[in-house]
């Protein structure tokens, strides 16, 4: 019983399937492919973003306190054999200033069953395109095996309502 606790974890599964040839919708809507462009992984390395599949992309908005959603996600998230990837709003919004990319890290440290890999989005691509509130909850963005946005929920309270969602993009 211990080994199934603390043993390994399945870990997210690769982007194999090829980007959607002909999405209903236009790029960065539901229905459509995510943004063209690039983001910087914790490692130094660039990534385009359609490249960020499947999964969910957790985009944290100015003025966020880190709190259990950023766990909750990241366990449901390995539990499916999913990325999540988690990335600040580098954008102030009045008196509210962008999360450091530090203070993101240390709320992706707090997911013990399942680790988010953070992501800097300098250009605030994914936030200009999916515009998360200030100081609200953190916006969800499901992203399915050939490039598609599935969903997009604007201000994510919980991670109870997440469980179907997921299960669609691994049967996508």
């Amino acid at each position: 019983m211990l080994m199934t606790v603390f043993g390994p974890q399945p870990a997210p599964r690769p982007t194999t399937a090829r980007l959607a040839p002909d999405p209903t919708a236009s790029p960065g809507d539901v229905g459509g492919l995510l943004p063209a462009g690039n983001v910087t992984l914790a490692d130094g390395s660039v990534k385009p973003l359609r490249e960020m599949r499947p999964g969910v992309i957790g985009i944290v908005p100015p003025g966020y306190r880190c709190g259990p959603l950023v766990a909750d996600i990241a366990a449901r998230t390995r539990a499916n054999q999913l990325n999540f990837w988690l990335v600040a709003d580098p954008r102030t919004a009045g008196d509210r200033e962008p999360v450091p990319v530090k203070d993101v890290r240390e709320c992706a440290g707090t997911a013990h069953r399942g680790t988010p890999l953070v992501v800097e989005d300098e250009r605030g691509l994914l936030a200009g395109t999916y515009t998360p509130k200030p100081g609200a909850a953190i916006t969800t963005v499901f992203v399915e095996p050939d490039g598609v946005v599935a969903d997009v929920v604007p201000n994510q309270k919980s991670g109870k309502d997440l469980d179907q969602k997921i299960k669609d993009l691994t049967v996508g």
